[in-house]
Order: C-alpha cells, then sequence, then structure tokens
C-alpha cells in the first residue's frame, strides 16, 4: 500500500481490511436488485477498479482509499 510505503501503518489487521471491502462488495451486489446478485453486478466495483463512480451513488469517491484513511496512523 502506496501510504504504508511513506511512513504510515495500519491499526487494524490487513485480514479485516480485506473482509471489509468484500463486504461492501456483496452489499452493492444485493443493491442492484438484479437476480442472480452476482458479485459482478456491484457497483462498487467501478470505484475500486476505475478510481471513480458516477455522481449521486452513494458509494461515490475511492471507497478503498477512503477505508484505509481512517485506520492507518504515522509511524512517528
Amino acid at each position: 500500500m502506496e501510504r504504508e510505503r511513506r511512513g504510515w501503518r495500519l491499526t487494524i489487521p490487513r485480514s479485516r481490511l480485506y473482509a471489509a471491502v468484500l463486504h461492501s462488495v456483496i452489499v452493492s451486489a444485493r443493491a442492484s436488485h438484479r437476480l442472480p446478485a452476482t458479485l459482478d453486478h456491484a457497483d462498487i466495483l467501478d470505484a475500486i477498479f476505475d478510481g471513480a463512480e458516477p455522481p449521486g451513488r452513494s458509494e461515490a469517491g475511492r471507497p478503498v482509499e477512503d477505508l484505509i484513511g481512517h485506520h492507518i496512523v504515522p509511524v512517528n
């Protein structure tokens, strides 16, 4: 992770971070209201992989970076 290379450290286990991201993808897939609710229907995947989401979406922004930002502190 880029912030870790700059001297920051996660305050939670990396596995918990990954679990939160996966949970967001599952919730997004279910919210699509398409059947079957498969992960490829998760709108949030565009935000995760492209870094941008269309305006008006509740998942707008950079979800992975936002999550990391809430659980990282400087090493010093």
